[in-house]
C-alpha cells in the first residue's frame, strides 16, 4: 500500500503515459498535474520516483534534475486499475444507500397521503 503522496505521483505518471510506453516528462509538468496539497518538492519527487522504481511500479530509463524518462510497469498499471475499481464499487454502494433512503422517504410520504385520503372519505 502506498501513501497518498506516492499514490498521487504514480497515478499522475500512469495518466501521462497512458499508452504504457516510455515518455519524457519534465519535472515541472509532472508537479503541475499534482494537487497543491499533495505536491512534493523536486527532491521529494526524486525520492518518490526512486521508491516507485525500486518496488517495480515504474521504470525510469533516464533522469536528471528537470527531466525524467518514465514508463509505468504492469504492477503500477494494476494498482491504478484496482484503485479505480475500488472507487467505482464505493460509489455504487453510496448510490445504493441514497436510493434506499429516498425510497423509504417516498414510501412514507405515499403512505401518509393514502391514509389522509382514506380518513377524508370515511370521516
Amino acid at each position: 500500500m502506498l501513501d497518498k503522496r506516492t499514490e498521487m505521483v504514480l497515478l499522475t505518471i500512469n495518466g501521462m503515459c497512458e499508452e504504457g510506453s516510455y515518455k519524457i516528462i519534465k519535472c515541472e509538468d509532472l508537479l503541475a498535474q499534482i494537487p497543491s496539497k499533495m505536491r512534493p518538492d523536486k527532491d521529494g519527487l526524486a525520492d518518490i520516483i526512486s521508491y516507485l522504481e525500486e518496488r517495480e511500479y515504474i521504470k525510469c530509463k533516464y533522469s536528471d534534475e528537470n527531466v525524467y524518462c518514465l514508463a509505468p510497469l504492469p504492477k503500477g498499471r494494476l494498482y491504478k486499475e484496482t484503485l479505480e475499481e475500488k472507487m467505482k464499487n464505493h460509489f455504487s454502494y453510496g448510490r445504493l444507500v441514497v436510493m434506499a433512503f429516498l425510497g423509504s422517504v417516498l414510501g412514507g410520504a405515499l403512505g401518509a397521503v393514502i391514509h389522509a385520503i382514506i380518513i377524508s372519505l370515511l370521516g
